[in-house]
């Protein structure tokens, strides 16, 4: 990619014709600069450690741009594949105002079996096409959090499949348990949710 990309800027000066703009990735969402930040922000900066992977925003009480998150560890190699830690920590944040309302340890559990990180619909994604489905989740989660708060499921509707596509099957479970009440009344309006844990 970059090799083309270079050779596009090599002709275009050699021809006397002005280089052509690079694409410009979409803008992030504002949830998801907050998450990208979240690690050295007080508290977290005590907690979490840096080395961990966050989970996907879930839509959390209190305002239309309120969520809670995960952190776990991650291991693993191109050997035995990735290896999920349980999430040891968990935030809750206001993406809009960027503010960490809270941020603690979670209870220890036991690691989820090992398997693949990702569900199979993102298998298969180069970093681009990955980047891309993160951003419209980002923005997905954005317009659920504000029509949870207001109660209005059609906001709310296509978060699921954007969640569902990307987040880590081992996981689920957990993320039911960051706002039970936020899955509970999707699943009531749209009829699509996350299950109630059976523990």
């Amino acid at each position: 990619m970059r090799r083309a990309a270079l050779l596009a800027l090599a002709l275009a000066a050699a021809c006397g014709k002005p280089a052509p703009e690079p694409a410009k990735a979409p803008a992030q969402p504002a949830v998801g600069r907050a998450l990208d930040a979240l690690r050295v922000v007080a508290p977290c900066d005590k907690v979490v450690s840096l080395d961990w992977a966050h989970g996907w925003p879930v839509p959390a009480e209190g305002g239309p741009s309120r969520f809670a998150v995960f952190f776990y560890p991650l291991g693993g190699s191109p050997d035995t594949g990735p290896r999920l830690g349980a999430p040891s920590a968990r935030a809750v944040f206001d993406a809009k105002a960027g503010v960490v309302l809270e941020c603690g340890a979670l209870p220890a559990a036991a690691a989820p079996a090992p398997g693949a990180r990702w569900p199979a619909a993102a298998a298969g994604l180069d970093m681009a096409g990955f980047e891309a489905r993160a951003t419209a989740l980002y923005a997905a989660a954005e317009a659920a959090a504000s029509g949870y708060a207001r109660g209005d499921a059609a906001a709310a509707a296509a978060y699921w499949a954007a969640f569902d596509g990307l987040a880590e099957p081992a996981l689920r479970a957990d993320y039911y348990r960051l706002n039970p009440a936020f899955w509970d009344w999707l699943r009531a309006k749209t009829g699509k949710a996350l299950d109630r844990p059976k523990d």
